[in-house]
């Protein structure tokens, strides 16, 4: 019985592939384990479709009259239509099993790849076809089991054959054995003998690994898409790939050209990746059915769909850019690798290589309101930093080559940080991180630079832009607070900007409810603070149309970048930058005036040292 059973699962399997192949464009296709769990999983399954699958081996074994659907399909169909549909090996099996019982002649015409049955339903009467398919073993078992009911004849084409049926000969194994070999050879199932190779159109080993790649390795028939490395009915590992031409490598073979044949033989572009049903389907049953144009479009589409899959398993590679140097009594510590893990995170690929490092000051300490760490700034970005940032962001540094997106790691003094903004800009994408301060080691992916994981997105009004004074009687300056990490004390700011309890100029401040240093903890905040700053600058300079603009910022690294790329869009007047100025007893100094940004120079204030920025 579990004999009957396994055979019974297999004729059934291949009964019901190839009907779903033949009654759907595209064809369907069966779960691969779907008959083995109706086979093992339910007894009553394992009777019924038993005994269903032995009633149709028993129809197809009646009289024609009472084949059904098939043998009326075959009996009122065109013939040169039944040679281009050609059958599988089990179909034609349980064809020819029908056709033997009528008792009528019989006669096998081959072609170089596949057979064709032909009769004669009456004495005397006119040949016809009745299937054509893969003459593969099981058919071979049928005929070679009454082979005195058979004659073979071997042609150039099918089309032609039922003119010189009366000639066939007897069935003999020899002959079908022979013509069966070179069948094998032709169609790419059976390599040549060893001194044969290489006068047969033999794919290259190269070739062949280029194919297999473009493929993924899974048939690319339409629809299929078997995985080759993988038998899907028995979960074993190995290479069940076959490598088909479209058109053939030898005049004789399927699609096969006089002149192309012996061209492109080993050509990836000519070459199919596919599993062992779909490679008998394009070259023993139906090769006709099967154009070069249309195996062409077939292969073409699927090399698209892979590598367009394996484009979306690639993170967008990035370029890192530092933005790093010492401040007053603190050195800057840069860890790459956890800076790449925070780039993952966001989904991003490292370009590869070192970073990119600007305005790093080397073992000189930051003092934002020391002349000297200005004077050697200007003469480190005019020489270097600047020119190496536009040829960074270009692609010339890597011969035109640019990366899809800029990631930003800010470390340094504030107005430094608005500069670098400035310079990147917005015209490329960018992803700028927020150093965390209170994350030390904690063993997730990324560390300091990665964004919380359990950060909640901000709402959206958590930025707002605030007026504190307009302009009046043509006033040309105005003041453009940022208090972010912490609120700007009116007290530190120069006296003519507040004095007495009373603002100088106009005045306009970003503001959120809470100041803190971990203000910026998701990546929707700094499109948040982004728009904030596009507001601002939109009061000051569209509506109020001032020549000049003193920037007082306390905000997080990131947020001083955005402030820096927001100068982009609409930057016409002249911003000056201020910092804290140090002292000598340990408290807070007035802020002082470091750079001033204009659209085509960055300038010491001290000094009016300017570097063009272009």
């Amino acid at each position: 019985m579990e004999a009957f059973l396994t055979n019974s699962k297999r004729l059934l399997n291949e009964f019901l592939e190839n009907f779903l192949r033949r009654r759907f464009t595209p064809p369907l296709r069966l779960q691969s384990d779907f008959l083995n769990r109706m086979f093992t999983d339910c007894a009553f399954c394992k009777i019924t479709i038993s005994c269903v699958l032995l009633h149709y081996i028993l129809n197809m074994t009646q009289p024609v009259a009472s084949m059904g659907d098939l043998e009326n399909t075959v009996s009122e169909a065109d013939s040169n239509a039944e040679i281009i549909r050609g059958i599988s090996d089990g179909e034609l099996a349980l064809a020819l099993r029908g056709i033997l019982r009528r008792g009528n002649p019989v006669v096998l015409i081959a072609d170089k790849q596949r057979v064709a049955v032909a009769s004669q339903r009456e004495q005397n009467a006119e040949w016809r076809f009745e299937a054509s398919g893969d003459f593969g073993d099981q058919s071979r078992a049928v005929v070679e089991g009454a082979m005195k009911n058979f004659k073979w004849l071997e042609v150039d084409s099918l089309e032609t054959g039922l003119d010189a049926a009366a000639s066939a000969t007897v069935y003999r194994k020899g002959d079908v054995s022979r013509w069966t070999e070179r069948r094998d050879i032709l169609t790419g199932f059976k390599r040549p003998k060893a001194q044969d190779r290489g006068r047969t159109g033999e794919i290259s080993a190269d070739t062949r690994k280029r194919v297999g790649a473009e493929a993924g390795w899974h048939c690319q028939f339409e629809g299929c898409g078997e995985n080759l490395w993988l038998d899907a009915n028995t979960d074993t590992l190995g290479n069940f790939s076959y490598f088909a031409h479209i058109i053939a490598s030898s005049v004789d073979g399927p699609r096969g050209h006089a002149k192309l044949s012996g061209r492109l033989f080993d050509t990836a572009e000519n070459v199919m990746l596919l599993c062992d049903k779909c490679h008998r389907l394009i070259d023993r049953v139906s090769p006709d059915e099967y154009s070069v144009d249309t195996l062409n479009g077939m292969r073409a589409a699927n090399v698209e769909q892979v590598a367009s899959l394996f484009r979306s398993l690639r993170f967008p590679s990035s370029d890192m850019i530092v933005v790093g140097g010492n401040i007053l009594n603190q050195s800057v510590v840069f860890d790459q690798r956890r800076a790449e893990e925070a780039m993952r995170a966001a989904k991003l690929r490292p370009a590869g290589g070192k970073p990119f490092w600007f305005a790093y000051n080397g073992n000189e300490m930051g003092d934002g309101s020391s002349p000297h760490f200005w004077e050697t700034q200007f003469d480190q970005w005019a020489r270097m930093d600047i020119p190496a940032l536009r040829a960074r962001l270009t692609g010339a540094t890597y011969g035109g080559a640019q990366a899809e997106v800029v990631s930003v790691f800010p470390l340094h003094l504030m107005s430094v940080l608005v500069l670098a903004g400035h310079l990147i800009g917005e015209a490329r994408s960018v992803q700028v991180f927020q150093f965390e301060r209170n994350s030390v080691g904690d063993n997730t992916q990324g560390d300091q630079w990665a964004w919380p994981k359990d950060a909640k997105r901000p709402d959206p009004s958590k930025y707002s832009v605030v007026v504190h004074r307009e302009p009046t009687n043509g006033e040309t300056e105005a003041l453009l607070l940022v208090s972010l990490t912490d609120r700007v004390p009116r007290g530190e700011l120069p006296a003519e900007f507040y004095e007495d309890g009373a603002w100088k100029m106009p005045v306009v401040e970003v503001v959120v409810p809470t100041p803190s240093r971990s203000v910026i903890g998701h990546p929707y905040d700094l499109e948040l603070v982004g728009k904030a700053f596009d507001d601002a600058l939109q009061s000051l300079q569209e509506k109020w149309r001032v020549s000049r603009i003193h920037c007082v910022p306390i905000a997080p690294t990131a947020a001083c970048i955005r402030l820096g790329q927001k100068l982009q869009s609409r930057h016409q007047s002249r911003i000056a930058f201020y910092e804290r100025a140090r002292t000598t007893d340990g408290t807070r100094g007035q802020f002082k005036p470091t750079i001033e940004i204009a659209s085509s120079y960055v300038k010491n204030v001290a000094t009016d040292r300017e570097v063009p920025l272009t």
